[in-house]
């Protein structure tokens, strides 16, 4: 998309907004098109006003929290993503946001122990195999290398790894080889 077009969406969208103040998913929209273009005060703020819209929702303090971590501050999206999760537990894209942000702060056990509790509740757009993959990524920042080459091992011995899986796994295990100077 040319940048006339995101900036034309936008105007869609804040028109939306003028026009219809309480809807949540306008807000959401807009929040996440002025998120992309790292707009992040205005995202969290149309985030919040969905928020105040429908506060028993989950989704708008999941958007706001990750905002907060797009925006690079991890603490605040942690406090969004819990929030999130106290009006439903099994928010799943809360569990893999919360995972991230304790990645970004570098607490890694809290990472981890955050991907068990997404369990078999995995996000749409995530399979069990990107999960593993994941999990293999964050063994790896926390210095666990042979858990995170013996999950690598696992996922390219299956019996069809899918061609991008495949090149992760070749192009992550070369990483791991060149930090522990392989």
């Amino acid at each position: 998309r040319s940048n006339h077009q995101v900036d034309e969406s936008l105007t869609v969208l804040e028109r939306g907004v003028a026009a219809a103040p309480q809807s949540g998913y306008l807000r959401l929209y807009y929040g996440y098109g002025l998120l992309w273009l790292g707009r992040y005060p205005e995202a969290i703020h149309q985030f919040e006003v969905y928020a105040r819209i429908n506060p028993e929702e989950a989704n708008p303090w999941d958007s706001m929290g990750e905002a907060y971590l797009i925006a690079g501050i991890p603490d605040r999206a942690l406090e969004r993503y819990a929030r999130a999760l106290e009006i439903d537990p099994n928010f799943s894209s809360s569990h893999l946001g919360r995972v991230w942000a304790f990645g970004q702060l570098g607490d890694f056990r809290s990472a981890l122990a955050e991907l068990d509790a997404i369990g078999d509740n995995l996000p749409p757009h995530l399979t069990a195999d990107q999960l593993s993959f994941f999990r293999a990524y964050l063994l790896s920042r926390a210095g666990r290398y042979r858990e995170a080459e013996a999950i690598l091992a696992r996922l390219a011995g299956q019996s069809s790894p899918s061609p991008a899986l495949t090149t992760a796994i070749c192009q992550f295990r070369a990483l791991l080889d060149i930090e522990r100077g392989r």
